[in-house]
């Protein structure tokens, strides 16, 4: 005989799990009514309103919101609102797009994230400013700077875009963000993603330099401050917030101030890997786009020569067309012509420099998911023959390692 003993099954069993579906579907209706999405791009789809640049909207794609969240939040995630666990939080998607639209950071620049948390901020920023930028966040509590750190390293081991792209990994520090060591050099970009307390206006200011862009909440309303002179701002409010207050310093930390890295040159050797690896992708593109056109039977092929019969013909059908036209009829035809030449180039110059013309949320909905799928393919593929071209370099393994980003050359 068994020493366990197996409880005979209780009335309630079935009432429980009855009670517990029955939950689960209100919560599910309830989430599906807040905007449940299935995945990051679906939950990007929903942002057209607060996206304004392909650049934007590139990162926010590359970066996928559902890995920042603690496991059992999969489902909340997806819920276009903001998500908070303990000390973890998120912010809603819309205000990320805020916040990155109006910080306009660029490949090179220095970006300081305040109150940096899971560090999903700072990735996307990473994305934009490249190799030759600085990104650095600071975030109070000691656990979440640990969760970030095991965050990026996720990120290297999962994404693609790192193949298709720069970036300049983020360097978290820990301390309190309103006892910073003075610096010697001040930053292009400042976020600080908690309210202000009343008294630490000038100091936030104080981290930008002239014609840098410092994101804020003030009073509660997020605004863009930006630095057009020593003593002179230019303000946009374009938000009314009810955020946490940042913690004022106390004693013990206000008498060990944080010190952050001075913002100097990235070192050569990481200048020269960027180099590399930026040669290496064009190389990659190159050979997906024959690889596309030799599927697609579209390879580049010399036309075949006109026949001796068909260019006697067209000379002489050209020779009977000048004759019997006037110099009137040329002239108007050719001025006709090159205006609307200059008119359609004018045209699609326009639309190529506008941020709009090529975000892949404008796509219509019916086509959207093919474009996000497309689009998966072929950065996976891309990712691949990158990891391909490395690990065909003539150096030493470890060089190789180097090049590849520290990751595994292992499929």
């Amino acid at each position: 005989m068994s020493q366990f003993h197996t409880p005979a099954p209780s009335p309630t069993d079935g009432l429980n799990k009855f009670l517990a579906i029955k939950i689960h579907r209100i919560k599910m209706a309830f989430l599906n009514n807040r905007g449940l999405s299935e995945n990051n791009n679906e939950i990007i789809d929903k942002l057209k309103d607060f996206i304004r640049t392909s650049e934007v909207e590139r990162v926010f794609r590359a970066v996928d919101r559902t890995e920042y969240v603690t496991p059992g939040y999969e489902v909340e995630i997806h819920v276009v609102s903001d998500w908070k666990n303990g000390l973890l939080h998120l912010s809603a998607p819309h205000i990320y797009c805020e916040v990155m639209e109006f910080l306009e950071l660029k490949p090179g620049l220095s970006f300081l994230n305040i109150g940096s948390g899971t560090g999903y901020l700072s990735t996307m920023a990473g994305l934009i400013l490249g190799s030759s930028g600085i990104n650095h966040g600071v975030e109070v509590h000691p656990t979440v700077v640990e969760y970030a750190l095991k965050k990026i390293c996720q990120f290297y081991e999962s994404s693609t875009e790192l193949d298709s792209s720069d970036f300049c990994e983020p360097k978290f520090y820990q301390g309190n963000a309103l006892c910073i060591n003075p610096l010697e050099s001040a930053y292009d970009r400042v976020y600080c993603g908690a309210a202000c307390p009343p008294d630490y206006e000038d100091y936030f200011k104080s981290l930008v330099k002239v014609g840098g862009i410092l994101v804020i909440p003030l009073n509660g309303k997020l605004q863009q401050l930006r630095r057009a002179g020593p003593q002179s701002w230019t303000s946009r409010i374009f938000r009314n917030v009810k955020w946490a207050t940042l913690c004022v310093p106390s004693a013990e930390e206000a008498a060990s101030p944080i010190t952050l890295d001075e913002l100097v040159p990235v070192r050569l050797k990481y200048l020269a890997r960027a180099a590399v690896r930026t040669a290496m992708r064009g190389g990659v593109q190159r050979r997906q786009l024959e690889g596309r056109q030799l599927e697609e039977g579209r390879q580049l092929e010399p036309p075949p020569a006109p026949s001796a019969d068909a260019s006697e013909s067209k000379r002489s059908t050209s020779r009977s067309r000048s004759t019997s036209s006037s110099h009137s009829s040329c002239s108007s035809r050719s001025s006709s012509s090159s205006s609307s030449t200059s008119s359609s180039r004018s045209t699609s110059s326009s639309r190529s420099s506008s941020p709009f013309y090529r975000r892949r949320i404008d796509t219509p909905t019916r086509q959207r998911k093919i474009e996000h799928d497309k689009a998966g393919a072929l950065r996976l593929h891309h990712s691949c023959l990158m990891k391909r071209a490395v690990h065909e370099l003539p150096l030493p393994y470890e060089l190789k390692k180097f090049v590849n980003l520290g990751r595994s050359l292992e499929d």
